[in-house]
């Protein structure tokens, strides 16, 4: 019996999520990093006064069967501005929220050359290191949409607002352009971020990467658990 245990941990363990690959999962750069936020000058979080604010866009995973562990974004931000964390929020394809990830993290190094020089602003690419801070996650569907939103400290008051978009086009990375909503420019419920933002006729997209790696189904384990006996018997 000491054995098999001692056979099984180690199969679970080659085949589980401990091993974490990192890999690319879902890349929604458009074209890499060449066609950044603010492009075609299209604000981001460039400042949080703007009050409460979310862009999404969708992930497209072959299934559901992935440990969801970094996540990228290139942004665009107001230099000397204290920004303090990130939020990192999930919602179903019918809009609805799945989870919110509050005052994570991150790391944010500055884009250089800047794509779009202005001294009121700065393009970066933002990390969250979701397993080293302890936040991985399953992804929910094998589509389902994120979005990230700076959290930024003025005079002691916490504000948040949201990372838009990278780029326009009719090109569509998954099933959906992105979505956005906040009051305060009107858009009271997600809109089309190309209705939000531009016109019907434009495609907006988010600039993000999504990192990860398969997790076996459990039947899976159960077929290396009947491998386990099977090499026991034979010895």
């Amino acid at each position: 019996m000491k054995k098999l245990l001692a056979t099984l941990t180690v199969l679970a363990a080659m085949a589980g999520p401990s091993a974490v690959a990192d890999a690319l999962l879902w890349d929604n750069y458009p074209g890499g990093a060449e066609a950044l936020d603010a492009t075609d000058n299209i604000s981001s979080e460039r400042d949080t006064q703007v009050g409460p604010s979310l862009a999404i866009d969708d992930v497209v995973l072959p299934d559901n069967q992935y440990l969801i562990t970094r996540f990228e974004w290139v942004g665009v931000r107001a230099p000397g501005f204290n920004y303090v964390a990130a939020d990192l929020l999930i919602y179903d394809t019918s809009l609805n929220p799945i989870a919110t990830l509050s005052n994570l993290d991150y790391t944010a190094t500055p884009v250089l050359p800047d794509p779009n020089p202005r001294p009121d602003r700065e393009t970066y690419e933002g990390s969250i290191d979701l397993l080293g801070i302890g936040q991985a996650f399953n992804a929910p569907a094998d589509e389902f949409f994120i979005g990230v939103r700076l959290v930024g400290d003025s005079s002691g008051v916490e504000s948040r607002n949201f990372t838009v978009i990278s780029s326009r086009g009719d090109v569509v990375r998954g099933g959906s352009e992105a979505y956005f909503i906040g009051p305060i420019f009107g858009s009271f419920d997600f809109t089309p971020a190309g209705d939000a933002f531009g016109s019907p006729i434009d495609r907006l997209e988010l600039a993000f990467r999504v990192f990860g790696e398969r997790v076996p189904e459990p039947a899976s384990f159960a077929l290396l658990a009947l491998g386990g006996l099977a090499l026991l018997r034979r010895r």
